[in-house]
């Protein structure tokens, strides 16, 4: 028996219910529970986003619905048909967080593809699947205010790299030593006179300390200055923390130990050692212009930084 979708079975408009027809929801849970939107869900489930060509995204799609499902008239097996399967279907795809884009139709302004973070993403590869915000620019401000919620010193200075240095706007990837990042994250030092915006500072700390320069904010941030063998190892054990908070925003933290050569000087020998390499991947900030913006007032950024920090999505 041929396996049949329900996408054509939508429930004709009522007069009494000219919204959401009669055994609508019923229709479309039926719609999101076949195979192939199934399989959309299990696509993105651990990665977040898919991106690539559309020969492999069907193949992927035939293999995860099986064949009989893959070999029925009513499989979506183009994109334009997947598409239609959206638009269709969409109360559910927005019920399930879950968008499919092809490149050749999206539909978007320029302006509009400016809100995506997919790298890869364009002619040669056309297909973008997501869920939630996965290939939304994550807000910048938004993580700040997270961060600063939970008082992490060395996840801010990592993530004030990210959206403040020069280097990750020509590329989102960064690779050095731990010198080398230490002198990166002293430079952007949360507590230090070029650290975070004041009005933003203020959100967190008594109005009594409001006239206080922003680096009062913190006690200490002695984890970018370590002085001993002792407080290195505390930063790299930090570092892995952080690494798996900084998760939540896209930003990558690694290391990895590279060997290298040198003559030691007891006993004049070429003997091997390695050397951390630190390497930091950025996602695509989305940074609006918050301060000195005439139409965003103290108070309405006050409330700004409260649903952020409360925000559970």
């Amino acid at each position: 028996m041929t396996w049949r979708s329900a996408i054509d079975e939508m429930p004709e408009c009522d007069p009494d219910h000219p919204f959401y027809p009669v055994g609508y929801d019923q229709w479309l849970e039926k719609v999101m529970d076949e195979p192939w939107a199934r399989a959309l869900e299990a696509m993105v489930k651990w990665t977040g986003s898919w991106v690539g060509t559309e020969e492999r995204f069907f193949e992927e799609l035939r293999m995860r619905v099986g064949k009989e499902v893959a070999s029925s008239p009513d499989f979506p097996s183009s994109a334009e048909r997947l598409k239609v399967y959206q638009d269709i279907a969409v109360d559910g795809f927005i019920a399930r967080r879950l968008e499919f884009w092809y490149w050749y139709n999206a539909d978007l302004s320029e302006e509009d593809l400016e809100g995506f973070d997919a790298p890869g993403w364009g002619p040669e590869a056309p297909i973008l699947l997501f869920r939630d915000d996965a290939a939304r620019r994550p807000d910048y401000w938004q993580a700040m205010c997270r961060l600063l919620a939970r008082r992490d010193t060395l996840a801010l200075a990592i993530l004030m790299f990210t959206g403040k240095d020069g280097h990750f706007k020509k590329t989102r990837r960064w690779t050095g030593t731990t010198a080398e990042l230490l002198k990166k994250l002293q430079k952007h030092d949360p507590g230090g006179l070029n650290g975070v915006p004041i009005p933003f500072a203020n959100c967190f700390r008594p109005r009594e300390e409001h006239r206080y320069e922003v680096y009062t904010l913190f006690e200490s941030n002695d984890l970018i200055y370590p002085s001993s063998r002792e407080d290195y190892i505390t930063f790299h054990r930090q570092m892995k923390r952080c690494s798996r908070v900084l998760k939540e925003w896209r930003i990558k933290v690694s290391k990895e130990k590279h060997p290298y050569a040198y003559t030691s000087r007891e006993s004049g020998k070429v003997e091997q050692r390695s050397m951390t390499y630190w390497t930091i991947e950025s996602p695509r900030w989305e940074k609006p212009n918050l301060f000195g913006n005439p139409n965003i007032s103290a108070r309405e950024l006050s409330i700004m930084v409260a649903l952020w920090v409360t925000s559970t999505d």
